[in-house]
């Protein structure tokens, strides 16, 4: 069992203002279960295109080809485009998803419910934390999609222990109430009456959140670093997110982190635009992948998956619309290497392998388990170990 005192916090937590996060007095007792494992999913909100980046058409028509160039990645006649090349290189560390299909509506808010499992039997991230008794967190990175329900109908936020937003004017990760009002007191006392949690470290965090609203008014102005931050891009807010999630379980804060980075919501100019989203996210995701398929992140399950994808063919704004076609990654947990699964045709559209919201998230069931079943290897050969 590890301790994780205040000084801790301050080193772990980059970019946050951890310091009015946990009170001197106060110590959080985090508990490793290797039996358990943390998922990290990272989501590339508002569409990526999977054309201009993990599955370039080379031979597509002029009006679909993407402008950024393929290149060759790890994994032997597979390439993804130029925006990508750190990645490329460390694709043989991953499950390689081409054949995703969303399906039904490409609204914002109903689309991510597809992809949490809101409406369907399973929902994640919340349904696996709750039942491994683990803390389910939950990141909002820059100019991501603002809906109100996104955050309560999608997530069911009312029971997350940690929600961090990313500041335009701090340039940093901050809790959701800046300001402690009469309003968050009670509802802080509310909390203080309604938490009969039998789960020690859900109760330790409940207070612990607590007591970070009633800090927020001494909130430290400096940003807190490591020596790490320039490994993961600098401190734009992708990278300091990945940074501070990957920093929180290897110090044992077990979890579900459900991590919505950046913007790819391009209907205009996506060679100009996405260029410059896709270089940060490129800096960060890779050395993501280095530390949990190398178990310097522990006994973990890293997905990048977002809601939807982008259209093929190029709009007159030079941009792609939405699409329910788009591709996903899979490192670590009890999921293979080296491996692409599924495939498109040059018009983007899958035509093999092709995994829908639901069997994702069966997917992802399996990949957190230790001993996948033989049915699930069976519907996705060479997804597992």
């Amino acid at each position: 069992m590890n301790t994780i005192t205040r000084r801790d916090v301050i080193r772990f937590i980059p970019g946050l203002a951890a310091a009015s996060f946990f009170p001197t007095s106060n110590k959080v007792q985090a508990q490793t279960n290797n039996s358990v494992r943390s998922l990290i999913w990272i989501s590339p909100d508002g569409g990526e295109s999977s054309i201009d980046t993990w599955d370039p058409q080379p031979n597509a028509p002029s009006n679909i080809r993407s402008a950024f160039k393929p290149i060759q990645t790890a994994i032997e006649g597979i390439q993804v485009t130029e925006v990508y090349p750190k990645m490329a290189a460390l694709l043989d560390r991953t499950v390689l998803l081409r054949g995703r299909d969303v399906g039904g509506s490409l609204d914002h808010l109903a689309a991510m419910k597809s992809l949490v499992g809101r409406e369907g039997a399973m929902h994640m991230p919340k349904e696996y934390a709750t039942r491994k008794g683990i803390t389910p967190f939950y990141l909002e990175g820059l100019d991501v999609f603002k809906v109100d329900n996104v955050r309560d109908e999608v997530f069911g936020a009312e029971s997350l222990m940690m929600e961090l937003y990313w500041s335009y004017k701090e340039n940093r990760f901050r809790t959701q109430n800046y300001q402690v009002s009469p309003h968050i007191q009670e509802r802080m006392a509310l909390l203080q009456k309604l938490d009969t949690s039998p789960i020690p470290i859900e109760r330790e965090f409940t207070s612990l959140r607590e007591e970070a609203l009633q800090l927020i008014d001494t909130l430290q102005k400096q940003k807190e670093y490591t020596e790490d931050t320039e490994r993961f891009g600098g401190s734009n807010p992708i990278a300091m997110g990945m940074l501070a999630i990957r920093n929180m379980i290897q110090s044992g804060l077990q979890g579900v982190y459900f991590f919505r980075a950046g913007d790819f919501d391009h209907h205009d100019e996506i060679f100009r635009n996405l260029r410059h989203r896709a270089g940060q996210m490129d800096n960060a995701l890779a050395p993501m992948i280095e530390d949990v398929s190398s178990g310097s992140i522990p006994n973990t399950l890293l997905v990048y998956a977002g809601e939807f994808g982008r259209t093929a063919r190029i709009n007159y704004k030079g941009g792609r619309d939405h699409s329910h076609y788009c591709s996903a990654l899979l490192c670590g947990g009890s999921t293979n290497n080296g491996i692409v699964y599924g495939s498109t045709n040059n018009m983007g559209q899958a035509n093999s392998g092709i995994i829908n919201a639901r069997e994702l998230l069966k997917i992802m069931e399996a990949g957190l388990a230790e001993k996948v079943p033989e049915n699930i290897k069976a519907t996705y050969p060479d997804i597992f170990r």
